[in-house]
């Protein structure tokens, strides 16, 4: 192990925050070497993207010290965060779409002249993304790209910017296995150059084959940091949520005699700017059963999610979907309203937990009663019952592990992750017969992720069918009795529990047919 160079590149100490009264960092401290891929480990809630946007300069700490390569700093901004060589990442690119690579690199760069001569700006970003290892075309239109090609336009801003410590949080959320792969090759480029890198990430064993270090964080504490050959994966599991993580398999496949559940016919669905996005879907599932939909963002899946739970019409083909009590009949719903749908025993997690799955304006017990606030006990008469709304939210509360707000708050206010429970809690504690979900776990800890997984294969065991989009595919290979690999629209192929190969089928994802990889 090489020793502690003299001067860190960054260095946080007592860092302290809280957010509307409410405390989220307790005097955390954190260090990052030079030349060094850091990471941090933490359940949603446990403050680490919150330590990580003061380091970049997007919050303020309440209290507590940042020295950036061994000098003082206050940041105020992202923009004073990059004059002291930090720059971060976020999850949700702050890309523009319409603008080539070039313009988006140099956007808002303060050393732009007045008036910019783009040939000469090609040129530079041409050189920074030589010099880096990163393989773009300066001419090429963002929106063209892939999500792995934009992350690495996302990283060659800062690189252009000439920062010293890049912020990546959950970086490889959105690849594919090869993504990747690319990724952690620009990653170990950059630590051989000598940048310090903070990881922020879920995914252990990735941070395995690429993390030097480790801080792990709970409620806001700072529970330690260990060099990763010291720490073993169920230690770093068991010191994130504070007790053993135990992740279970999908229980066992219905029998194949079973009538089926929901039933999907040539269905074709359009985009929003009337493109085919779907074209000609077909599927089963049955009672106690999870279908996988496998897809590269921008491959049709969203369009799918929402013509099955009803936001998006249906361009041709039919939905059906069993009724509850009808055991032998299938209902055509291809034309049902999203609040049929919800009577009928459908239940939706959308992708967007922000803008699609919660009124941001309103508290939590309103969002926990979005579904169900038209009948008793949370309405007589037509009238709210607020002491019955404020009961279900405790109960749920609970059960589901929401924590943080209050009922005087935005349910907006929430961390993701708290965001994601909560439309867990009042999408499933309706009994439903088909749950559409969409990244159920994107963005949770392994303690969330565990608690989530539970509460979907408890809704197997009560008969429900689940159809479940990811991008992960650690994820889909656990979770999948079938998998089905969709790329522009299309159905390359299906796969059993049992017969799943990562290779194969992040190269079907990426376009690549069976014959193509020979």
């Amino acid at each position: 192990m090489t020793a502690e160079p003299a001067t860190l590149a960054a260095e946080m100490t007592g860092i302290s925050k809280s957010f509307f009264g409410e405390f989220v960092l307790h005097s955390v401290d954190l260090d990052v070497r030079p030349g060094e891929v850091h990471a941090i480990l933490g359940e949603n809630g446990a403050g680490k993207s919150v330590l990580c946007s003061i380091l970049a300069g997007l919050y303020r700490a309440d209290s507590g010290a940042i020295e950036i390569a061994g000098e003082r700093v206050e940041l105020h901004s992202p923009h004073d965060g990059l004059a002291a060589g930090v720059g971060m990442v976020y999850q949700e690119f702050r890309l523009v779409d319409d603008l080539t690579v070039t313009e988006n690199v140099v956007l808002g760069d303060p050393r732009n002249p007045g008036r910019i001569n783009w040939t000469e700006a090609r040129g530079r970003v041409a050189a920074a993304a030589e010099q880096h290892g990163i393989d773009t075309d300066p001419r090429a239109y963002v929106g063209d790209l892939t999500v792995g090609e934009q992350q690495r336009i996302e990283i060659l801003k800062l690189l252009y910017r000439e920062v010293d410590l890049l912020i990546l949080d959950e970086p490889t959320a959105v690849l594919t296995p090869a993504e990747v792969r690319v990724l952690f090759e620009t990653i170990e480029g950059l630590r051989r150059a000598g940048h310090g890198i903070v990881l922020i990430s879920h995914k252990i064993k990735e941070l395995r084959a690429i993390a030097d270090r480790v801080t792990v964080m709970r409620l806001g504490h700072r529970v330690g940091t260990f060099d990763m050959d010291t720490v073993t994966d169920d230690e770093l599991s068991e010191l994130m949520v504070g007790k053993e993580v135990v992740t279970s398999e999908v229980p066992s496949r219905p029998s194949a005699g079973a009538s089926p559940a929901f039933e999907v016919e040539d269905l074709t669905v359009l985009g929003d700017y009337g493109g085919v996005a779907v074209d000609s879907f077909a599927m089963t599932v049955h009672p106690g059963e999870i279908v996988g939909i496998a897809a590269i963002a921008g491959n049709g899946q969203h369009e799918l999610a929402e013509a099955l739970a009803g936001l998006r019409r249906a361009a041709s083909g039919t939905i059906r979907l069993r009724i509850s009590g009808e055991l032998e009949t299938l209902t055509d719903i291809t034309t049902a309203t999203v609040r049929e749908r919800v009577e009928m025993g459908i239940a939706h997690i959308p992708e967007d937990r922000r803008h699609a799955g919660i009124a941001p304006g309103l508290g939590v017990p309103e969002n926990l009663a979005l579904k169900s606030y038209w009948h008793a006990p949370l309405s007589k008469r037509s009238i709210i019952a607020r002491g019955a709304m404020q009961k279900l939210e405790r109960a749920l509360r609970d059960d589901y592990d929401i924590r943080g707000g209050s009922r005087k708050l935005p349910a907006s206010v929430l961390s993701g992750g708290n965001i994601q429970k909560l439309i867990l809690a009042r999408e499933l504690s309706r009994a439903p017969d088909l749950v559409i979900a969409s990244y159920p776990t994107r963005g949770l800890d392994l303690g969330a992720v565990a608690n989530v997984r539970e509460i979907l294969y408890r809704q197997l065991d009560d008969g429900s069918a689940i159809v479940l989009f990811s991008e992960d595919l650690d994820e889909l290979f656990l979770m999948s009795h079938r998998l089905l690999v969709l790329f522009d629209g299309k159905v390359m192929a299906e796969f059993r529990h049992g017969d799943y190969n990562r290779e194969v089928i992040g190269a079907l994802m990426a376009g690549r047919s069976a014959e193509e990889q020979g």
